[in-house]
């Protein structure tokens, strides 16, 4: 093999033309890796944009669940299933978020027990001032008002807790942007 390959490139013209062969392959080799290279490149990024977006979504749904679930509770309607419906979107909404951190953005800090234990608190405060407000007279406006400073004070937290995942999107938002 080696002696008809000496053979057939004894010449330097011969030489020259394998040389150009061989660099021509290289070339084109490079350009299909860095075209690969930039195309899987570019597929990631519109892929996490994507992510992103859908990310961002998922906690304005939980910021509006979380928000809804208060406006039920203070409602003047006794409907349960209304109540639980909201529930059962702002808990789904709290898995999606945390969905999209566990498998997209594991650098965003979420912590679930701290917004189930928010929504239990919101829960459980709210049903009170429900059943009080059947009962309420005039005697009762303390108490009516240090619940609703609760109420506010848990709304705060909601709001801050989204803010701080809604800044950290942002973060990825600058990061990732075309």
């Amino acid at each position: 093999m080696i002696h008809w390959f000496t053979t057939v490139f004894s010449q330097p013209a011969q030489k020259a033309q394998l040389f150009s062969i061989l660099l021509s392959a290289l070339v084109a080799f490079s350009v299909l890796l860095l075209n690969q290279w930039f195309t899987s490149r570019r597929a990631r990024k519109d892929h996490m944009i994507n992510k992103i977006e859908e990310f961002y979504e998922a906690i304005g749904e939980y910021e509006k669940c979380a928000f809804e679930l208060f406006s039920t509770m203070f409602s003047y309607s006794e409907d349960q299933t209304q109540f639980q419906e909201v529930l059962d979107r702002l808990q789904t909404s709290v898995q999606r978020v945390e969905m999209y951190i566990g498998l997209h953005f594991p650098e965003i800090s979420f912590d679930t027990k701290a917004h189930s234990k928010l929504m239990q608190t919101a829960y459980y405060n709210l049903s009170d001032a429900k059943a009080r407000r059947k009962g309420l007279d005039f005697g009762d406006m303390d108490d009516h008002r240090k619940q609703m400073d609760h109420v506010n004070q848990l709304l705060d937290k909601v709001r801050e807790n989204t803010s701080r995942i809604k800044t950290d999107a942002q973060v990825l938002m600058k990061r990732h942007k075309h």
